[in-house]
């Protein structure tokens, strides 16, 4: 059986109010005319004694209560009849939409009341506002319960949407967190990118630059990956191929054992491979490692190719550098105590000739012996070059005007054949000592000639030469004056061509000395210079000078040949070599000087002290024992200050050239080299006695 519902029974209570009303009307027809009759009652304004404040008071609150009661109850009506499908309980609102309804018709019945009387309409109307009253307190406590479990639901729909939105927001709170920590590894593996390919690009430029090659070959060494290879070699043409595709067969094999060694012992390998191509020989050294590619089984080699060309050139300067140290050390040692001997034996033929008349019998004699001391002193000169102790004595001078100098002499040493003589428009100052020049350009045009067949041209140049890139062991960047000697002759083999600076080494049998080229490269490379030959078998040889180019002016002082006398000053003579120092002292006191002999510094101070003396000139040895000449003079310069000083020395030595260079540039200050004549004593202790301008006055030797 079916349950009635609420609104069921407000239905059956509209239906029945209506029907009574129907038939209340049809039974009773008068009650029309009794509702809206007031003859018999007085309005009710009368009980208000028609006051104007309280009828009007009374009217305006009942009609305001009664629109809105109006429009309450329109507002529900309207409501229930657009949302009666979807609005729950839509019965409950239309009751009570209709109890509020009569309600403010009520309140307008009262408005009415004040002035008409009709009172059977007002109960009327308040019939039908209890029949409301009732209909709706019958209605609404059966919606209780249902109210209450809708409000319920609606909490508990409430809660869950509160918990979907709280699960929505921490959702989103994640995926924010989410996509930030995404962003900043994304900017992470950015920066990380950014560095490697940056790491990656220094890299190249590193390999670019060092000339460096990198590779990777497989187990069965063919190339994976190669990067900067050596050119004309390319890295595409290369990769998938092996040795034996790529190389010769000699260097192929080569490299090939080099990898299986790597491979076999599993460690570094090394090799030097050596190739020829436009721009000449090169040398390559190859490294080989065995290296794990990341995939399972698979090894392989990876390693390097690096240009070593120079630094074997370097190498190959250095060992002959030592050679030729070695070979300096003991050609030193000996020329210094031939020196010695030389000024002794020319010291005294000179004092001898000068003894005898110029038309005694034994003149001729002593012409002899004297030039072939003079010649010793000459080969002493060349020993000392080569062992780069040779006494320098730079000064600014023309290369042009050296070249010229001696252009009568390199013609006779050309001779039959043609010297030409191509010289720059520019004067080339260099600061060199031109007798040194003037021995390695005689050394050069000599080989020349012994080059040349009867018939041909020596060709000499002059010019200069900008270096604009410091070569690695050799020149640095600037200016240089370049002296060429050209021949067309039958040219230099490679593997004589790198030994021709090597002390003793000629190819010449019993005609050549073996010092020539080496005499010029040591010369050369005390003058901060260069020196290079190229050539070809049966196109001839280049030899090449490189000297700086000086930015002094040019100033030669020509030697005269006059023998000034002194007057009596004394000489205070510092020499450890007895003989030496006895025929040095004869020398004086011929020209007119008063001498006073010490065996060494130590020795000469002692004199100086003991006698009370103070000298007029100091002439002094540079390398003594227990104090050198430099030193001796430092402690009397310390002393007296303008004191004139002229050193003697068969060469100059390492531990006190800077010093000694030191006093060379000092006022009142002169330099001889052993062995000398009397005439060059006379004219460096003059000059060194009478200048005053500051500079050196250097004095050569026989």
């Amino acid at each position: 059986m079916r349950t009635l519902q609420p609104w069921h029974a407000s239905m059956l209570a509209g239906l029945s109010l209506i029907v009574t009303i129907t038939l209340a009307v049809v039974t009773w027809p008068s009650l029309v005319t009794r509702l809206f009759v007031s003859t018999p009652y007085a309005p009710h304004g009368i009980c208000l004694l028609w006051e104007p404040g309280l009828i009007m008071l009374r009217m305006l609150m009942n009609s305001a209560i009664g629109f809105a009661y109006m429009a309450i109850s329109i507002s529900l009506i309207a409501l229930v009849a657009m949302l009666r499908n979807k609005l729950p309980f839509h019965w409950t609102f239309l009751a009570f939409g209709g109890f509020i309804l009569f309600c403010g018709i009520t309140h307008f019945t009262d408005v009415l009341t004040l002035w008409y009387p009709y009172y059977w309409f007002d109960g009327a109307m308040r019939v039908l506002t209890a029949f409301a009253s009732v209909l709706t307190a019958l209605v609404i406590p059966f919606q209780v319960r249902p109210i209450n479990d809708l409000i319920e639901r609606a909490r508990a729909t409430e809660q869950s949407r509160r918990e979907r939105d709280l699960l929505y927001k921490q959702q989103e709170e994640a995926v924010v967190r989410l996509q930030g920590a995404l962003e900043s590894r994304e900017r992470d593996l950015l920066t990380l990118l950014e560095r490697l390919r940056e790491s990656e690009s220094l890299f190249r430029m590193a390999l670019r630059g060092s000339g460096t090659s990198v590779y990777f070959a497989d187990e069965t060494l063919c190339y994976r990956w190669v990067y900067n290879p050596p050119a004309p070699l390319q890295s595409d043409t290369m990769i998938g191929r092996s040795d034996g595709e790529l190389f010769e067969p000699a260097m192929a094999a080569q490299l090939r054992d080099l990898k299986r060694r790597a491979l076999s012992e599993e460690s570094e390998q090394r090799v030097d491979v050596i190739t020829q191509g436009s721009d000449g020989e090169r040398v390559f050294e190859v490294r080989a490692q065995p290296a794990k590619t990341g995939l399972p089984g698979q090894i392989g080699v990876v390693g390097i190719v690096a240009d070593i060309t120079a630094r074997k050139l370097l190498e190959e300067r250095l060992s002959q550098s030592q050679r030729m140290e070695s070979v300096g050390r003991l050609a030193g040692g000996i020329a210094h105590d031939f020196n010695n001997l030389l000024m002794v034996i020319l010291g005294n033929l000179e004092l001898v000739k000068d003894d005898l008349p110029l038309n005694h019998t034994s003149q001729v004699e002593l012409q002899e012996i004297s030039r072939a001391a003079e010649q010793a002193a000459q080969l002493t000169g060349q020993l000392l070059t080569v062992a780069r102790r040779q006494p320098h004595s730079p000064q600014v001078t023309s290369l042009n005007a050296i070249v010229q100098g001696i252009e009568a002499v390199l013609s006779r040493i050309v001779a039959p054949l043609t010297l030409e003589l191509k010289l720059d428009a520019a004067p080339l100052p260099i600061y060199a000592d031109p007798q040194q020049i003037e021995q390695v350009l005689i050394n050069l045009v000599q080989n020349a000639r012994d080059a040349v067949n009867d018939s041909g041209t020596v060709t000499v140049l002059t010019g200069t030469q900008l270096i604009e890139v410091a070569e690695s062991g050799s020149l640095p960047i600037g200016y240089y004056a370049c002296l060429e000697v050209r021949d067309a002759g039958s040219g230099i083999a490679p593997d004589v061509l790198a030994k021709v600076f090597e002390p003793f080494f000629s190819t010449k049998g019993s005609r050549g000395s073996g010092l020539g080229l080496a005499i010029c490269y040591s010369i050369i490379s005390q003058h901060s210079g260069a020196i290079r030959l190229e050539s070809r078998v049966d196109h001839g040889t280049t030899a090449q000078v490189l000297l700086p180019v000086s930015s002094f002016t040019i100033d030669e002082t020509p030697i005269g040949e006059q023998r000034p006398l002194g007057r009596g000053e004394l000489v205070l003579l510092v020499e450890d070599q007895p003989a030496v120092r006895e025929l040095v002292t004869r020398m004086l006191r011929d020209l007119g000087y008063r001498a006073v002999k010490a065996a060494d510094g130590i020795e000469a101070l002692g004199l100086l002290d003991g006698a009370d003396l103070r000298p007029d000139i100091i002439l002094t040895d540079v390398l003594m024992p227990n104090l050198d000449g430099a030193g001796l003079v430092m402690r009397l310069r310390a002393q007296w200050p303008d004191l004139p000083v002229l050193f003697m020395s068969g060469y100059s030595d390492g531990r006190v050239s800077n010093e000694l260079e030191d006093l060379l540039h000092s006022p009142r200050t002169a330099r001889m080299h052993k062995p000398f004549a009397i005439t060059l004593l006379a004219q460096s202790c003059g000059s060194c006695w009478i200048r005053r301008d500051g500079k050196a006055c250097v004095a050569r030797g026989t």
